[in-house]
């Protein structure tokens, strides 16, 4: 029986993901910050569709919290899909802040994907259609927050932006 890791299940976005995932007949194992969250999530998930799901509170910041759960996963379960889930929609300058949250921020939204992706890939390499997919949502809650990122590049400041259709998750899940 394979599963879908979801990091980041705890969130209004990573919720959607597995609830999408469940519909479609995928077992699950979700990761997050908040155990109540993922407990309750877990619930639902089980009463609404036919599939096996399991919950693990993760703390990202910590490199041995992701190994453990990590190889946990990886002695228990065979899995076909990691999804890293990430919200980058802080406002804040980068001069305004603090060294242990800007160290906090990076382990989270960058190092714990690799530490995910290297310590899952084995089990994922077990399966030939396995699949990683990485996805951020980036929400700037007002307009000068592309001023302030210009500030930084003298250059000036480029995004690019894959917008895959107007139903997100019909486009997405094709396996």
């Amino acid at each position: 029986m394979n599963f879908s890791v979801l990091r980041g299940a705890d969130t209004p976005w990573g919720t959607a993901f597995a609830t999408q995932l469940a519909g479609q007949h995928r077992h699950l194992i979700l990761l997050g910050k908040h155990d109540d969250a993922l407990q309750v999530l877990n619930g639902e998930i089980q009463r609404q569709y036919p599939v096996h799901v399991h919950h693990y509170a993760v703390d990202e910041t910590l490199m041995s919290s992701i190994v453990t759960v990590c190889d946990h996963i990886n002695m228990n379960f065979e899995v076909d899909l990691l999804v890293h889930y990430r919200e980058l929609c802080d406002n804040r300058k980068l001069t305004d802040y603090r060294i242990k949250e800007l160290d906090q921020k990076l382990k989270t939204d960058y190092l714990a994907s690799l530490l995910f992706t290297h310590q899952l890939l084995p089990n994922l390499l077990l399966h030939a259609d396995a699949r990683i997919l990485e996805y951020a949502v980036s929400t700037y809650g007002e307009e000068t927050s592309f001023e302030k990122l210009t500030s930084y590049t003298p250059g000036g400041f480029t995004e690019s932006c894959l917008h895959p259709g107007t139903d997100f998750f019909q486009g997405l899940f094709r396996f």
